[in-house]
């Protein structure tokens, strides 16, 4: 019997979370929109990317473009 309370309990809490979510999700949407990038603002995806050194400086003497060398030391994902 006590578990049945529990669930009942439970589910009518995920209920009230769901209908919340729903108001404010015009609001979030809004925020995203202001936050996101445009796509004059992401040409840097169109840059092409090596992880080797050597082909990256090779591929720039060939092109004829300067390289961007860009490094991380330690875990990428860690806090900083």
């Amino acid at each position: 019997m006590r578990w049945k309370v529990n669930c009942l309990a439970l589910s009518l809490s995920f209920g009230f979370a769901a209908s919340e979510a729903v108001a404010d999700q015009s609001k979030l949407s809004q925020k995203a929109k202001a936050v996101r990038a445009t796509s004059g603002e992401m040409n840097f995806i169109k840059l092409p990317w090596v992880t080797n050194l050597f082909e990256g400086f090779k591929a720039a003497k060939k092109e004829q473009r300067p390289v961007f060398l860009y490094l991380i030391t330690g875990d990428p994902l860690d806090d900083c």
